[in-house]
């Protein structure tokens, strides 16, 4: 096993995978880091081409992204909580909140949390967003650009890793909108799997657990969060206070029986019964796997 990959977007919610991994704490398997600002559009292209093996993804992205023929599976769920993402203009811009019909969307790529998520908004406030509205940015960084110079008018992204530049000016929040699903799974290619064998991956989990745990009771994370992402003290522990990594094994079926059909209902599923689907989205051992808690490992 050379050159194993794993990804994630660079942000605050990964912290326990690249501290465990670049510490040398999530061993069961040689991997190295690799971060995506591009998000899960990227991270499922590089999975379609070989270049990734394991990754924590957006659980839309992963669900939509596997769905559509890319060669993976999810394996366990990493963030139970919400994602809770901003609705973002250029400050001054004069766009209020709801009326985001006709505007143009800057998204990182499609089948990305940015892409997907204004699909859900649009669905519940019964608009339409034509696939030419959206502006492929790649990044925060490109969306800042979109947004500065008139390419693009909204910008949906996580609310706290886009604080700085509200704070500074340069964004207005102008609403907010939170995933009605657990935010992040973690995902593996297919070969992968045939590679390694799940017992592999379930012994990673129980070192990744264990990392978890550990960084949540150090007293430490908070201030790493805040110097590491540019955010205050309080925007921190708030961040910190919302957010629940999960530390069970396997996949809870009827969470994501729940998730699918919401997904299906505002069309970015195609229709079908969820226990086919989940044969589908869902390693077969993953399904079938005991719950444990941390407190099972120590």
């Amino acid at each position: 096993m050379k050159n194993i990959v794993f990804g994630g977007v660079p942000e605050h919610f990964n912290i326990p995978l690249y501290y465990g991994l670049q510490k040398g704490l999530l061993n069961t398997f040689p991997a190295g880091w690799k971060a995506y600002p591009g998000g899960t559009g990227a991270m499922l292209q590089d999975l379609s081409d070989g270049k990734l093996q394991i990754a924590t993804l957006l659980t839309e992205g992963a669900i939509s992204g596997i769905l559509a023929g890319v060669p993976a599976q999810i394996v366990k769920f990493y963030v139970d909580s919400p994602l809770i993402w901003g609705i973002h203009t250029r400050a001054g811009a004069g766009i209020t909140y709801p009326e985001l019909q006709g505007r143009k969307y800057a998204i990182s790529r499609f089948l990305s949390g940015s892409h997907l998520i204004p699909k859900v908004l649009a669905k519940q406030l019964d608009i339409e967003i034509p696939e030419e509205d959206f502006v492929i940015v790649k990044n925060l960084d490109g969306a800042r650009e979109a947004l500065r110079d008139g390419r693009a008018d909204l910008f949906f992204w996580e609310k706290y890793i886009t604080m700085p530049y509200v704070q500074n000016g340069e964004f207005e929040r102008i609403g907010e909108v939170p995933t009605p699903w657990p935010s992040f799974c973690i995902v593996v290619h297919n070969d992968f799997v045939k590679e390694v064998g799940y017992e592999a991956l379930r012994s990673f989990f129980a070192e990744l657990h264990t990392v978890t745990w550990s960084l949540e009771r150090s007293g430490t994370l908070i201030e790493w969060v805040a110097g590491e992402f540019g955010l205050g003290h309080f925007d921190a522990a708030r961040w910190y206070a919302e957010v629940e990594w999960n530390k069970k094994f396997g996949v809870d079926t009827e969470i994501l029986k729940a998730t699918l059909n919401r997904l299906q209902q505002i069309g970015l599923v195609p229709a079908g019964k969820t226990d086919d689907l989940i044969k589908k989205l869902v390693h077969p051992e993953a399904v079938k796997e005991t719950n444990y808690s941390i407190t099972a490992l120590k």
